[in-house]
Formats: structure tokens, C-alpha cells, sequence
């Protein structure tokens, strides 16, 4: 998408439509331009890159429309070009359409701005065979060997412990030594009876596969198992995708707990 060369917005006050000199308030009316992926394509925005005119420095806001919170930047004053970036990359698919709002805002509601053009930063892709994966690969920049599920390339190669299945599959960010944040954790119940494991899950994807399992001591067989753990509910799925999954087992003697993740 486009505009039109020197299309001026505001001030707030004014009363003009899109395009003269009393288009777009200061904060106040948003600019909103849409975003269609084509019949057959996945697209990835990732940012904005906006190039501007404004007589005081201002900040630039930039979301999906309707959403709960956008991401900004501020730019100064004269001739200049910012890039905003959106908190979370967000994927259009195969015919679909999203509406997108950027906002000025200097604080003088008297503030007139003028955007030359702006240039959606992103990705796209061919939808009969982008994954889910694929796409969650594109949104982190990652290609290559860095790309592979067993790959975990924090802290200049030395990983956080989880590799790209894990992260994918918790909501971890692959290119962030963020493992503590990410891993399930484990609470026992106030009576000291049961041991609580909970977890996250994606939702988008049915090609992973979730098992929590028991081992009483590491070495002897049977090894890990199901035997002895039971489900007991799931929370809704958070903005992102992921459902938090609880499970239980007992405190009547020692046993190790693990979650193991398979990809199809």
C-alpha cells in the first residue's frame, strides 16, 4: 500500500477531509490503510518504515486496527524517517484482509505533519506451503541451520536449553535466553497430596504433539511413562495462540516429571 505524495494531515481542530491541510489531528483522526494477501500468499508485516515531514518531533504509532495496543516511535522534528515495529508480526493469509492505523501525535493538537509515503516491512510467502513453522521462522529472521528444530542459537551459539521445537512450542522467543520464563513449572497442592505440572501448548498447529511423563528413578526400566499422570484442565488461548495445560500426580513417593514435544 500507498499514499499520495505529500498528503497533509491536521491539525486536530481542523475539519477537512484526508488529503488538505485540516485532514488528520494531531493524536487525533488515525491514518487507515489496508492490507490484502493474495489469493495463494501468506504476508508477514513486521513494521512500518514511514517518511515524514513535521514542524516539532512527534511520536508515531502503528497497529493493527482495533487492536489493544500498538508499538511507537519518536521522531524529531524537519525531514526524517522512522520505523516502527509491531510488538507481536502479524499474518495475513490467503485472501484475507487486515486494517491497519498509524497515528501522529506532538502533543500540540495545532501540529500539522506531512507523510511523503511509507513502506510496510515484512515477509511473504506461498500459502499451500508456508507451515505455521515456517512462518513462525520468517517472523524471527531465522534461516538456515539457524531454522532447524534442533537448533538453539542464544548467547552466541551456546543456547538457553531450549531449542526451536521447544521454543515454538512453549511461546519462547528463539533469539532470547528466555528458558526460565518459558519451561513448565511445578506446584504442590496445600495439602502436600499432589504434585501440579502445568504448561503451555500452541493451538495452531496439529502437527505437535504434547506428553507429560513419569520416571521413578532415571536408570531402571520401564523408563518414562504416562502411568500415573492424570489431566485436569486447560485455560482459553491467551492473544498468542498458547493454552495453559494443567496435569497431576500424586506426592505418595518420588518420581521425575518431563514434558515431551514431537513434531509430525
Amino acid at each position: 500500500p500507498t499514499v499520495n505524495d505529500y498528503t497533509s494531515f491536521g491539525p486536530a481542530s481542523g475539519s477537512g477531509a484526508q488529503g488538505t491541510a485540516a485532514g488528520l489531528g494531531d493524536g487525533n483522526a488515525p491514518v487507515f490503510f489496508t492490507v490484502t494477501a493474495e489469493t495463494g500468499k501468506v504476508v508477514i508485516v513486521e513494521s512500518v518504515t514511514c517518511y515524514m515531514w513535521s514542524g516539532a518531533s512527534f511520536i508515531l504509532n502503528f497497529q493493527e486496527a482495533g487492536a489493544a495496543d500498538g508499538t511507537t516511535v519518536t521522531l524529531p522534528a524537519g525531514n526524517n524517517t522512522g520505523t516502527a515495529v509491531l510488538n507481536a508480526p502479524l499474518v495475513i493469509e490467503n485472501g484475507e484482509t487486515k486494517t491497519f492505523t498509524m497515528n501522529f501525535n506532538s502533543g500540540n493538537t495545532n501540529q500539522s505533519h506531512l507523510l511523503n509515503g511509507f513502506v510496510l516491512n515484512g515477509a511473504v510467502e506461498n500459502y499451500a506451503t508456508a507451515t505455521v513453522y515456517e512462518l513462525w521462522l520468517d517472523s524471527f529472521g531465522l534461516s538456515g541451520g539457524d531454522a532447524e528444530l534442533e537448533a538453539d542459537i542464544e548467547n552466541g551459539g551456546l543456547g538457553d536449553g531450549l531449542n526451536n521445537l521447544m521454543e515454538y512450542a512453549l511461546g519462547g522467543d528463539p533469539t532470547v535466553d528466555d528458558a526460565a520464563g518459558v519451561l513448565p513449572t511445578g506446584d504442590v497442592s496445600a495439602d502436600g497430596s499432589w504434585f501440579y505440572y502445568v504448561h503451555s501448548e500452541r493451538e495452531d498447529d496439529e502437527t505437535l504433539t504434547y506428553t507429560v511423563l513419569l520416571d521413578d528413578d532415571l536408570v531402571d526400566a520401564p523408563g518414562w511413562s504416562t502411568n500415573g499422570i492424570s489431566f485436569v484442565g486447560e485455560s482459553a488461548a491467551n492473544a498468542n495462540g498458547y493454552k495453559s495445560v494443567t496435569n497431576r500426580t500424586d506426592t505418595g513417593s518420588r518420581e521425575f516429571v518431563t514434558l515431551q514435544v514431537e513434531k509430525d
